[in-house]
C-alpha cells in the first residue's frame, strides 16, 4: 500500500512538474515556435531592426518604411506588437519579409483606438485614420509610391480644419 501511495505521489509531482514547465515555456515564446521561421506575434523587443544609414528619406512614411526587422538573424514576417508599461497593447504592425506590410492599429494607454489603417513598406502605400483618445476621427490620410494622396484633418466636433 505504501508503495503505491509512493508510486501515486510521484506520478502527481512528474506532471504537475511537466505541467508548469509546459506553461512557463508557453509564456516565454508567447505561443512562437522558435525551431520555425515562421513565427506568428512577437514582441518587438524581442527584434532586431536595420536602417540603411545613407539613406535619405522623403518624409516620416518612408523613412520608417526602411526599417527591417530581423527574428532569429531572419527578416521577420508575422506580427509585431508591444505594450505599454501598464501592460495594456500600444501598437500591432503587420510584418511580411521584415517589412511592414498590411494592417496595423495603435492605442492609447487606456486603450482607446489611436490609429489604423493598412501600410505597405514595399510599394510606399498607407491607408489609415487617426482618432482622438474620444474615438472620433481626427485625420483621414492616403498615401502612394510615399507622396500624399489626401489628407482630411478633423477636429473634435468633426469640422474640417488645416492639418499640421
Amino acid at each position: 500500500m505504501k508503495r503505491i501511495l509512493i508510486l501515486c505521489f510521484a506520478c502527481c509531482l512528474f506532471l504537475i512538474n511537466c505541467n508548469s514547465s509546459n506553461n512557463s515555456n508557453q509564456n516565454e515564446t508567447n505561443n512562437l515556435k522558435k525551431d520555425t521561421i515562421s513565427v506568428k506575434r512577437v514582441n518587438v523587443s524581442n527584434l532586431i531592426t536595420d536602417v540603411d544609414t545613407n539613406y535619405v528619406p522623403k518624409n516620416w512614411f518612408h523613412a520608417a518604411s526602411n526599417v527591417i526587422y530581423y527574428y532569429d538573424s531572419l527578416p521577420f514576417s508575422g506580427i509585431l506588437f508591444s505594450n505599454y508599461e501598464n501592460g495594456q497593447i500600444k501598437e500591432e504592425f503587420n510584418l511580411k519579409n521584415g517589412q511592414i506590410n498590411g494592417k496595423f492599429k495603435e492605442f492609447y494607454e487606456n486603450g482607446q483606438l489611436k490609429q489604423d489603417g493598412e501600410w505597405y513598406s514595399e510599394n510606399g502605400q498607407l491607408n489609415g485614420n487617426k482618432y482622438y483618445s474620444s474615438g472620433q476621427i481626427k485625420e483621414k490620410l492616403k498615401i502612394e509610391n510615399y507622396e500624399i494622396i489626401s489628407q482630411l484633418c478633423l477636429d473634435k466636433q468633426g469640422n474640417e480644419i488645416e492639418c499640421d
